[in-house]
């Protein structure tokens, strides 16, 4: 179970380093599984330890989960949040470290490893609280200054892990990957970059209609795909990653507890240039779910809201010429706060949603690929509804 698997983690000798409180891996790029040097998947006399930031927020993100059954892992994720900002972050640069080398003798790297953006720094502003918000601007900025979704940018060179990225640019040694790309998009829209969240989404729209709807893992850096023997047209990763940048950045829908029981809504319409949309998100294996309308008149924010569960935790991207304003609920003033992700304002409050029926799935309306192919390919899947959207000006 989660238990073990982060005891695990903390205890042995190959995962976890106590000097630095730290979980350690080998001489890797970012999260890869290949080593430095003969490209081994596996620990062995030529592996070199060290610290990795993604391995470390991954662990913190899971500690605070477990956290809600044990407090205990309250203390620990903070204490593995503490280390990784005091030996990994770079506050001359504005981001993490690609790589900690923590033993000796250090692999003959013949780059300066302290400019090299790794892709786990986005990983890790996306996960929960570990990263705040000045860091995170910081790493957003960083990417959208080098000005692709590189996975690692320089990188390392020629043949220096092994057989599987030998060259400069390929796969994860320098390569261009959709799913960083869907990272930055979610970043953007949660941290207060909506606009920019919004064209990360329509330049991996326009990548898919370039060629057919056909989506690769990763990119040469010139655009070339990244195509081996057997490689097929179809990343998963990449097409989740912006499918959660969708859903929790622009439609503004995230489970905080479980089948919807608690959701934050956060849609933010106004930065795609959206005033109407009409929203139903559904778990396919239940009836949970959540639906709202929304309309932009004006200065004045209109929603309708339904769902399965009990508790929104609204969080309403405001207009940017709105001075003063009110928020009523069921036609009553309701308290709420303002705060500020840079220069966007929000309003915040929380209100209990009614006991309504399920509502009857229908069939999914997916969000840029709307072709045949991919219709008939829902249908023979027996695919429920994932979310449905439209938006009454287009």
């Amino acid at each position: 179970n989660l238990e073990h698997g982060l005891t695990y983690s903390m205890t042995d000798k190959d995962r976890w380093s106590p000097h630095y409180h730290l979980v350690k891996r080998p001489f890797t790029i970012d999260t890869w599984d290949f080593q430095w040097g003969d490209g081994s998947p596996e620990i062995n006399d030529n592996t070199r330890f060290g610290i990795m930031s993604g391995d470390n927020s991954g662990f913190y993100v899971a500690a605070r989960a477990l956290a809600l059954l044990n407090p205990k892992w309250n203390s620990i994720a903070q204490d593995i949040q503490t280390q990784t900002n005091k030996y990994l972050w770079n506050e001359e640069r504005g981001y993490y470290k690609s790589f900690l080398h923590i033993e000796s003798p250090v692999p003959s790297v013949t780059i300066n490893e302290d400019e090299i953006l790794s892709f786990s720094n986005i990983l890790n502003v996306n996960r929960g609280d570990f990263v705040d918000q000045a860091k995170a601007q910081r790493i957003i900025e960083e990417y959208q200054r080098r000005g692709k979704w590189y996975s690692i940018n320089p990188d390392y060179g020629e043949n220096k892990f092994g057989a599987t990225a030998p060259k400069s640019g390929e796969y994860v040694n320098g390569g261009i990957f959709p799913f960083i790309g869907g990272e930055l998009a979610k970043a953007e829209l949660t941290r207060g970059y909506e606009k920019e969240g919004v064209e990360e989404v329509k330049k991996y729209i326009e990548l898919l209609k370039k060629d057919n709807n056909k989506t690769y893992l990763w990119y040469w850096p010139d655009g070339k795909p990244g195509i081996y023997k057997k490689t097929i047209p179809t990343d998963g990763w990449g097409s989740s990653a912006f499918l959660s940048a969708f859903i929790e950045g622009l439609v503004g829908v995230r489970d905080l507890d479980r089948a919807f029981n608690v959701v934050e809504l956060a849609p933010r319409w106004p930065a795609a240039g959206i005033s109407h949309a009409e929203v139903r998100i559904g778990y396919g294996a239940s009836d949970a779910y959540v639906a709202y309308s929304y309309a932009l008149e004006g200065n004045t924010i209109r929603m309708d809201v339904q769902g399965s569960g009990t508790t929104v935790r609204a969080h309403i991207l405001l207009p940017e010429e709105t001075a003063t304003y009110r928020v009523e609920v069921n036609g009553q003033n309701r308290p709420f706060t303002t705060s500020r992700v840079r220069e966007s304002r929000y309003a915040d409050f929380s209100f209990l949603l009614p006991k309504t029926p399920p509502i009857t799935p229908r069939p999914i309306v997916p969000f840029a690929f709307d072709d045949d192919k991919f219709h008939q390919l829902l249908r023979a899947a027996g695919r429920k509804e994932v979310y449905y959207i439209t938006d009454k000006n287009t």
